[in-house]
Protein backbone atom coordinates (compact mmCIF):
# COMPACT_ATOMS: atom_id res chain seq x y z
CA UNK A 1 0.00 0.00 0.00
CA UNK A 2 1.21 3.47 -0.84
CA UNK A 3 0.68 5.82 2.10
CA UNK A 4 0.95 9.55 2.59
CA UNK A 5 0.07 12.05 5.31
CA UNK A 6 -1.68 15.39 4.97
CA UNK A 7 -4.10 17.96 6.35
CA UNK A 8 -7.80 18.01 5.43
CA UNK A 9 -8.67 21.37 3.86
CA UNK A 10 -12.24 20.71 2.73
CA UNK A 11 -14.93 18.08 3.32
CA UNK A 12 -17.74 17.52 0.83
CA UNK A 13 -19.93 14.51 1.64
CA UNK A 14 -17.90 11.31 1.28
CA UNK A 15 -14.98 13.16 -0.29
CA UNK A 16 -12.31 15.32 1.29
CA UNK A 17 -9.53 17.48 -0.10
CA UNK A 18 -6.21 16.86 1.58
CA UNK A 19 -3.09 19.01 1.34
CA UNK A 20 0.03 16.87 1.39
CA UNK A 21 3.75 17.49 1.19
CA UNK A 22 5.89 15.66 -1.33
CA UNK A 23 7.44 12.62 0.31
CA UNK A 24 10.82 11.03 -0.36
CA UNK A 25 9.08 8.49 -2.61
CA UNK A 26 8.02 11.33 -4.94
CA UNK A 27 11.65 12.13 -5.78
CA UNK A 28 12.20 8.68 -7.31
CA UNK A 29 8.82 8.44 -9.09
CA UNK A 30 8.85 8.72 -12.89
CA UNK A 31 5.31 10.18 -12.94
CA UNK A 32 5.99 13.08 -10.56
CA UNK A 33 5.50 15.67 -13.31
CA UNK A 34 1.89 14.53 -13.75
CA UNK A 35 0.68 14.82 -10.17
CA UNK A 36 2.63 17.82 -8.84
CA UNK A 37 2.65 21.44 -9.91
CA UNK A 38 6.32 21.85 -9.05
CA UNK A 39 5.77 23.13 -5.53
CA UNK A 40 6.33 21.38 -2.24
CA UNK A 41 2.59 20.89 -1.58
CA UNK A 42 -0.20 19.26 -3.54
CA UNK A 43 -3.93 18.89 -2.98
CA UNK A 44 -5.69 15.61 -3.68
CA UNK A 45 -9.34 14.60 -3.54
CA UNK A 46 -9.82 11.40 -1.49
CA UNK A 47 -12.53 9.21 -0.02
CA UNK A 48 -13.19 10.24 3.56
CA UNK A 49 -13.76 6.79 5.04
CA UNK A 50 -12.36 7.83 8.44
CA UNK A 51 -14.84 10.73 8.86
CA UNK A 52 -12.06 13.30 9.08
CA UNK A 53 -12.85 16.98 9.64
CA UNK A 54 -11.25 20.14 8.33
CA UNK A 55 -7.83 20.66 9.89
CA UNK A 56 -7.29 17.02 10.88
CA UNK A 57 -3.92 15.43 10.13
CA UNK A 58 -4.67 12.17 8.31
CA UNK A 59 -3.04 9.14 6.69
CA UNK A 60 -3.97 8.45 3.05
CA UNK A 61 -3.64 5.12 1.32
CA UNK A 62 -4.05 3.70 -2.17
CA UNK A 63 -3.95 -0.03 -2.85
CA UNK A 64 -0.78 -1.17 -4.61
CA UNK A 65 -2.76 -3.39 -6.99
CA UNK A 66 -4.94 -0.49 -8.08
CA UNK A 67 -1.87 1.69 -8.60
CA UNK A 68 -0.12 -0.98 -10.68
CA UNK A 69 -3.23 -1.54 -12.84
CA UNK A 70 -3.58 2.19 -13.47
CA UNK A 71 0.10 2.50 -14.43
CA UNK A 72 -0.21 -0.52 -16.75
CA UNK A 73 -3.16 1.14 -18.46
CA UNK A 74 -1.35 4.45 -18.75
CA UNK A 75 2.06 3.24 -19.92
CA UNK A 76 1.91 -0.30 -21.32
CA UNK A 77 -1.38 -0.31 -23.23
CA UNK A 78 -0.33 2.54 -25.59
CA UNK A 79 2.98 0.85 -26.36
CA UNK A 80 1.29 -2.49 -27.07
CA UNK A 81 -1.31 -0.80 -29.29
CA UNK A 82 1.41 1.06 -31.18
CA UNK A 83 3.32 -2.17 -31.79
CA UNK A 84 0.17 -4.08 -32.79
CA UNK A 85 -0.74 -1.35 -35.27
CA UNK A 86 2.75 -1.35 -36.72
CA UNK A 87 2.80 -5.13 -37.11
CA UNK A 88 -0.66 -5.14 -38.70
CA UNK A 89 0.39 -2.43 -41.16
CA UNK A 90 3.61 -4.25 -41.97
CA UNK A 91 1.72 -7.47 -42.64
CA UNK A 92 -0.67 -5.63 -44.97
CA UNK A 93 1.72 -3.55 -47.04
CA UNK A 94 5.24 -2.58 -46.00
CA UNK A 95 6.87 0.28 -44.14
CA UNK A 96 4.46 3.12 -44.92
CA UNK A 97 1.49 1.03 -43.80
CA UNK A 98 3.43 0.05 -40.67
CA UNK A 99 3.92 3.72 -39.77
CA UNK A 100 0.26 4.50 -40.38
CA UNK A 101 -0.76 1.39 -38.46
CA UNK A 102 1.41 2.43 -35.51
CA UNK A 103 -0.20 5.89 -35.47
CA UNK A 104 -3.68 4.38 -35.73
CA UNK A 105 -2.94 1.89 -32.94
CA UNK A 106 -1.64 4.65 -30.70
CA UNK A 107 -4.66 6.87 -31.44
CA UNK A 108 -7.03 4.03 -30.56
CA UNK A 109 -5.11 3.40 -27.33
CA UNK A 110 -5.41 7.06 -26.31
CA UNK A 111 -9.19 6.86 -26.62
CA UNK A 112 -9.25 3.49 -24.86
CA UNK A 113 -7.07 4.73 -21.99
CA UNK A 114 -9.27 7.79 -21.57
CA UNK A 115 -12.53 5.80 -21.47
CA UNK A 116 -11.21 3.05 -19.18
CA UNK A 117 -9.34 5.58 -17.02
CA UNK A 118 -12.52 7.55 -16.37
CA UNK A 119 -14.36 4.37 -15.37
CA UNK A 120 -11.51 3.33 -13.10
CA UNK A 121 -11.41 6.82 -11.57
CA UNK A 122 -15.06 6.52 -10.60
CA UNK A 123 -14.48 3.22 -8.80
CA UNK A 124 -13.65 3.41 -5.08
CA UNK A 125 -10.92 0.75 -5.43
CA UNK A 126 -8.85 3.14 -7.58
CA UNK A 127 -9.23 6.22 -5.39
CA UNK A 128 -7.00 7.16 -2.48
CA UNK A 129 -8.78 7.15 0.87
CA UNK A 130 -8.28 8.43 4.38
CA UNK A 131 -7.58 5.38 6.52
CA UNK A 132 -6.83 7.06 9.82
CA UNK A 133 -7.05 10.39 11.59
CA UNK A 134 -3.63 10.94 13.15
CA UNK A 135 -4.46 14.14 14.98
CA UNK A 136 -7.76 15.98 15.44
CA UNK A 137 -7.80 19.74 15.05
CA UNK A 138 -9.84 21.67 17.59
CA UNK A 139 -9.64 24.99 15.73
CA UNK A 140 -12.02 26.05 12.98
CA UNK A 141 -9.45 27.67 10.66
CA UNK A 142 -7.11 25.27 8.82
CA UNK A 143 -4.33 27.88 8.90
CA UNK A 144 -4.68 28.26 12.69
CA UNK A 145 -1.36 27.27 14.37
CA UNK A 146 -3.32 25.08 16.79
CA UNK A 147 -3.84 22.53 13.99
Amino acid sequence: MATEEGIVTRVNGVLAEVRTLKSEACAACNAKEFCHDGGREMTVSVLNSAKARIGDRVRLEIATGAFVKAMFLLYIVPVLALLAGALAGLAISGDEAAALGALAGFAVSVVLVRVIGRRMGDMAAYQPRIVRVLERCAAIDVNDPAC
